[in-house]
């Protein structure tokens, strides 16, 4: 269940269509200050991608930027299990064998304020914010 807290705070910022997306432990390359990234598994994505995602940002997570040959990533906010805001980057890996969505740009300050710990486990959950921003919500089991 989502804490009433955190389910508060998605309202109050104009949140809405609430979806769990992983629960998941935290391995040391998720709290890597080079890595500064959350990775998120495909296969551990309780449903599928466009459950949560808009096919526009589906197509977009799955391009490059010509400019600079980068993948280009989505804007989200994302509130720490404190409720503090974040304003990260969702990015979308494709590897050999698997598919890896990540939280990227400014994670690691998400992983300082929260003293996230090798083991710690947490969930993942996605809302709409205003303007149907894509938001996601951690919260620490």
């Amino acid at each position: 269940m989502l804490p009433e807290m955190t389910k508060k705070k998605i309202d109050e910022i104009g949140g809405r269509n609430i979806i769990k997306i992983l629960e998941k432990k935290v391995y040391q390359s998720d709290l890597c200050k080079t890595n500064d990234r959350l990775s998120i598994p495909e296969k551990m994505i309780l449903l599928k991608a466009e459950d949560f995602l808009k096919p526009e940002e589906l197509n977009l997570l799955m391009t490059k930027d010509p400019k600079t040959n980068k993948l280009n990533g989505i804007p989200v906010l994302v509130l720490d299990p404190n409720l503090k805001e974040f304003n990260l980057v969702l990015k979308r890996w494709q590897m050999t064998t698997s598919i890896t969505y990540n939280l990227t740009h400014r994670w690691y300050e998400v992983v300082k304020c929260n003293n996230f710990q090798v083991g710690n486990v947490l969930q993942l959950w996605s809302f709409r914010g205003l303007d149907d921003q894509l938001g996601f919500a951690l919260v620490r089991v």
